[in-house]
């Protein structure tokens, strides 16, 4: 099965040339600002999807739509093949135990239009 060559101009992750999305910088948040600036997008951390955890330590949707232990790179799988905008910062979630690497990681991801409609 022969697969379709990659857009001119695309460099892969493990490429040398390739160059990661740079961090906006945020600022304090502002209600003035629309949806589509990134202080206004909705945070997510993998401990809101994680089976494992109970609603007291920080699950946020039912358990049988909960995921075993997500860590933030399976996140950021799931968000690039969807191809949906996010942010990935350095964040730990405050009812997190454990401060390992796995448990980093907080997704600024854009879901709305200017407007407030989603996308």
């Amino acid at each position: 099965m022969a697969t379709a060559a990659p857009p001119p101009g695309y460099v892969a992750p493990g490429h040398p040339h390739y160059q990661h999305r740079q961090m906006p910088r945020l600022g304090p948040f502002n209600p003035n600002k629309t949806h589509d600036d990134p202080e206004r997008w909705i945070c997510i951390y993998p401990a809101y999807l994680n089976s494992k955890k109970s609603i007291q330590e920080g699950r946020r949707i039912p358990k049988d739509k909960a995921v075993d232990t997500p860590t933030f790179e399976e996140m950021k799988m799931v968000l690039d093949d969807a191809k949906i905008d996010y942010i990935l910062e350095r964040k730990f979630y405050s009812r997190e135990r454990s401060k390992e690497l796995p448990y980093i990681g907080r997704f600024r991801i854009h879901l709305k239009d200017k407007e407030g409609e989603f996308i």
